[in-house]
């Protein structure tokens, strides 16, 4: 069986309700189960919304901003439902665009923290979660 990608473990770990945490990995493991835990992106994923903040409206610039305030790394990483981009590391850049692109549910991991932002399926919220 796969192993869960370290940047998806971390994620879990630090933003999902810890009584979700082991079903969460156990889906992420593989690509059999992982499009279950990509579909509760689009409506009722299990985290813990007490470590994210609503970003309001948001464009490509003002996440490249908030981000590089964030001094994360050149790169981040992508989960996104009905992507060809989910599990991929990306440059920053590029995963922000996806982010806005995707009408689904997706996050962008951000190291070294990690941060990550969330997006609800379309016409979401934007949610930024930090430690």
């Amino acid at each position: 069986m796969a192993e869960v990608a370290p940047w998806e473990r971390r994620f879990v770990e630090l933003y999902v309700d810890r009584t979700a945490q082991d079903r969460a990995l156990s889906l992420l493991k593989g690509r059999k189960h992982r499009t279950k835990w990509l579909n509760q992106l689009n409506h009722s994923p299990a985290f813990n919304f007490s470590k994210a903040r609503d970003l309001g409206p948001t464009d490509a610039q003002g996440l490249l901003s908030l981000l590089a305030s964030l001094y994360v790394h050149p790169t981040g990483y992508l989960i996104a439902d009905a992507s060809t981009l989910d599990g991929k590391e990306l440059r920053i850049e590029l995963a922000v665009e996806e982010l806005l692109r995707t009408r689904w549910g997706a996050v962008l991991i951000c190291p070294p923290k990690p941060i990550a932002i969330y997006r609800e399926e379309s016409p979401g919220a934007f949610y930024l979660f930090t430690p």
